[in-house]
């Protein structure tokens, strides 16, 4: 009986002193933790770096965004003295392509869109029109709405007659910037600027003047080239909500824009856009 209690206090000191030199082992200004195993206390080092207030984001660095959407343009924008022919909106979508880059205060982007506003042909204006006028009456989903006040020939009375204006759709290309705020908010600010670089002739149409003056009025009276800058510049303001997001961590593949644009004092309206990108995984 005597020697089973010498072994047993013989095998506890071994343990004991296996303890003391595991935990000596360990350096005195390194992390480690503590292990309890059968009543043995193992110290240990680990060799995991956890940084709780980072928050790991999945989104790429670069993505490329495709998309189509339209303008709304407002007609209550025009004034009565003149109609600015790139002012007046049309119901056909436009395309973008946009490049994006992350950030640390948010996402940069440049993009490059394709219309179609108003393009007047010169050779069909009537030689009888003494202004133009938007009737906002007409159907926006098939015509510009724009016709040519035109004052009937070999009339000894003032009889005007209202025709349509020579007007189809042409082939425009804007370029800009943009800059996303990222939150964790289900809506992200969305800023963007852009320039036409390319489009078709912008035109200054007049609004038809006091009837005593039509009979000095020839038709090149009516109708002027703007500057070339006029109406090239957009500023654009709104929201855009990722569609199908999973979770607060991860960004969706397809985003919804909404945003109120302005080319100038007579033009401004709202946009709504869709976009997709096959790089964003």
């Amino acid at each position: 009986m005597a020697s089973m209690a010498l072994l047993a206090c013989t095998l506890g000191l071994g343990f004991n002193s296996l303890g003391l030199s595991a935990w000596a082992r360990v350096d005195e200004d390194v992390p480690r933790d503590t292990l309890i195993v059968n009543g043995l206390k193992v110290a240990y080092r680990a060799e995991v770096d956890v940084d709780t207030l980072v928050n790991a984001s999945l989104a790429a660095h670069v993505d490329w965004w495709f998309g189509a959407g339209m303008d709304l343009t407002w007609p209550n924008a025009f004034v009565q003295n003149d109609v600015p022919l790139s002012a007046i909106g049309t119901t056909r979508p436009f395309f973008r392509m946009e490049r994006r880059h992350s950030g640390k205060k948010g996402l940069w982007g440049i993009h490059c869109t394709y219309h179609q506003p108003w393009k007047l042909s010169e050779a069909e204006v009537s030689p009888y029109v003494k202004g133009w006028i938007v009737n906002e009456d007409d159907d926006v989903f098939s015509s510009s709405g724009l016709r040519q006040i035109a004052l009937i020939p070999d009339s000894l009375a003032f009889e005007r007659d209202t025709l349509l204006a020579p007007v189809s759709a042409g082939h425009a290309l804007r370029i800009g910037g943009s800059w996303e705020r990222v939150t964790f908010a289900k809506w992200h600010l969305w800023l963007a600027g852009s320039m036409t670089v390319f489009r078709p002739t912008a035109w200054q149409l007049a609004s038809p003047q006091d009837p005593t003056t039509w009979r000095g009025t020839v038709a090149t009276d009516t109708y002027a080239k703007s500057g070339w800058l006029t109406g090239r510049f957009r500023l654009e303001v709104g929201s855009i909500v990722d569609l199908g997001r999973s979770h607060r961590g991860r960004r969706s593949a397809s985003q919804l824009r909404v945003s109120l644009f302005g080319d100038s004092p007579k033009s401004w309206g709202g946009r709504v856009m869709l976009v997709v990108s096959p790089t964003r995984r």
